[in-house]
């Protein structure tokens, strides 16, 4: 009698034959294959789905923008842009511009006001020529000074 090295012997119980169960040997890590071998790896171990990474931007470009929306709509932006002004009169346009540029002080005029030639429109703040007057004078200062100790 030739028996099956997979199939259980029966066991012998006073006098009765009864098959002995045993259990099934897990499977094992999947292994890779020699190198220099003709063997293919597992298909199955070889999908790969872009699904998560698809969700994972989608998430991520989600929260940026909702961010973004919140921030904007949440934040006081104070600033101030430099621009050259222009005063439209009834006949023709004239443009209002200083030379050097500055900080508006005071508007001395309403829109709409009728102005006379000589009027003061705006007041510009002189802290700025203040400053560059000190500096300007402290250089001059020096170079008396200088002068007077080589005569």
């Amino acid at each position: 009698m030739t028996t099956d090295p997979q199939t259980p012997k029966p066991a012998i119980i006073e006098g009765t034959a009864v098959p002995v169960a045993t259990a099934p040997k897990p499977p094992g890590p999947p292994r890779a294959p020699m190198p220099g071998s003709l063997a293919q790896p597992d298909p199955a171990a070889r999908t790969w789905s872009a699904r998560r990474h698809i969700w994972l931007g989608m998430g991520t470009l989600a929260v940026l923008l909702g961010g973004f929306g919140v921030w904007s709509v949440t934040t006081n932006i104070a600033g101030a842009v430099v621009a050259s002004g222009q005063i439209e009169v009834e006949s023709h346009r004239q443009v209002v511009q200083h030379p050097d540029g500055g900080v508006v002080a005071d508007i001395q005029v309403k829109e709409g006001q009728a102005v006379q030639a000589g009027d003061l429109l705006i007041q510009l703040d002189g802290a700025d020529r203040r400053s560059e007057l000190a500096i300007v004078e402290g250089q001059l200062f020096e170079l008396m000074a200088r002068r007077a100790r080589l005569t």
